[in-house]
């Protein structure tokens, strides 16, 4: 019996650490579709965002390109869900105002529908 407990609570620990980033399946998405990401660097982070609240702080922000190398959008990329529910609870926003632009723990930030839909998988 042990052992039945000992698999289900590896297995649900699994779980957790595989679905806790969408950035793997985000990326796959934008690349098969000609986009590519680049990662900004801390330097760059700490120069665009100087004075950013602490408990706003986002783990990464990617620069995204189209197929033609034109910069169409960023994608933040936040320590878990809860960490991005946090930041838009934090400014009393509604879930449907901000829900298609989110996926898993990351946020996107573009003008353009087509790239929204690639990330989000529709």
């Amino acid at each position: 019996m042990k052992k039945l407990g000992l698999f289900f609570i590896i297995l649900i620990i699994t779980f957790t650490l595989v679905s806790c980033s969408g950035l793997d399946t985000v990326q796959e998405r934008l690349e098969s579709e000609g986009y590519s990401m680049e990662k900004l660097s801390e330097e760059d982070l700490e120069k665009y965002f100087p004075n950013m609240d602490e408990d706003m702080k986002f783990k990464n922000l990617y620069m995204v390109y189209d197929p033609e190398d034109e910069y169409v959008g960023l994608i933040y990329e936040f320590s878990s869900e809860r960490a991005l529910k946090n930041v838009f609870d934090d400014i009393n926003a509604k879930e449907e105002d901000y829900e298609q632009y989110v996926y898993k723990n990351l946020y996107i930030q573009s003008s353009t529908e087509e790239l929204r839909l690639i990330f989000k998988g529709e």
